[in-house]
């Protein structure tokens, strides 16, 4: 299980809250872009209201439940504007997404020994997101950028002057000593390959990520992303010799996963998601290598 640290720093006019289990990002003490799980949202809602901060603008990267699942405590705390990704729509109609957020919420949630018996993720109103739109807030300009692989409906947000790129899982997730980028296609492989390339394209001064830790500094950052490109190619070919050799045998490759990249790498993401989206990576191996 990540660090449960719980910190604030500044870059400029971006704030990084949060720690090693998950980060968020407040722009200009007014636009809050995601909330993490339900434990990390509660955490944060009382955080902001102890210093007075009241958010008016909520953007999410993508509706992952450690993502938006923190959802229930910061929208009712301070009544926020919401923006997501129009895919959003197509999450919250469905009963089996929403049963997962909130099985994966709690599962989570008692892991790390918060429990809430009134937790209840619900889907909530918001105004879509189109690629490249902008949005102008207290000597800030934050630009939407559609970057799908991850998830179909994962947006990188741009944060100007700082040059601050928030994108989720986009570009993959750090170990906690940083020696291993673990790759999180989980939709589409070449989707998520041209996102990192285009990610690579901008002119970032920091990385924020939203787990492990934050990049910082123009060279750290080219060189995290020339890691993590290579690192999905590598991964792509690792994953797909293992189903050329395991066929349909999810027992066999889970295990030589879990001793070839889990353990070997020191991951820290609980092991139920890491699995879940092990699932959903072969299933992108298989479908865009027709095997």
């Amino acid at each position: 299980m990540r660090d449960l640290t719980f910190t604030s720093e500044k870059v400029g006019g971006v704030e990084i809250i949060g720690g090693p289990y998950a980060f968020v990002y407040l722009v200009g003490g007014e636009l809050l872009i995601d909330t993490g799980t339900a434990y990390w949202g509660k955490r944060i809602t009382e955080f902001l209201k102890e210093r007075g901060i009241g958010i008016r603008l909520l953007f999410f990267t993508h509706s992952h439940y450690d993502h938006i699942g923190g959802a229930p405590y910061v929208i009712p705390g301070f009544s926020p504007q919401v923006f997501a990704h129009p895919y959003f729509e197509r999450v919250f109609s469905s009963e089996r997404a929403i049963k997962l957020i909130n099985e994966l919420n709690i599962r989570e949630g008692e892991m790390v020994g918060f429990k809430d018996k009134n937790y209840e993720f619900k889907p909530f109103e918001f105004l879509p997101l189109d690629d490249g739109q902008t949005l102008e807030l207290k000597g800030h300009r934050i630009t939407a950028y559609h970057t799908p692989g991850h998830t179909k409906d994962t947006i990188t947000f741009v944060i100007e002057p700082e040059m601050v790129a928030v994108m989720g899982e986009a570009v993959g997730v750090p170990n906690y000593n940083n020696t291993f980028i673990l790759p999180q296609f989980l939709t589409g492989l070449g989707d998520y390959i041209n996102g990192i390339l285009f990610i690579t394209s901008l002119d970032i001064e920091v990385l924020g990520l939203p787990h492990e830790m934050v990049i910082k500094g123009k060279e750290n950052v080219k060189n995290y992303l020339k890691n993590s490109y290579e690192t999905t190619l590598w991964y792509a070919e690792y994953l797909k010799g293992l189903v050329k050799e395991y066929g349909d045998d999810w027992e066999g490759i889970k295990n030589r996963v879990l001793e070839d990249i889990y353990k070997k790498h020191s991951l820290r993401q609980p092991l139920h998601a890491f699995l879940a989206n092990l699932q959903a990576q072969i299933n992108v191996i298989k479908r865009e290598f027709n095997l």
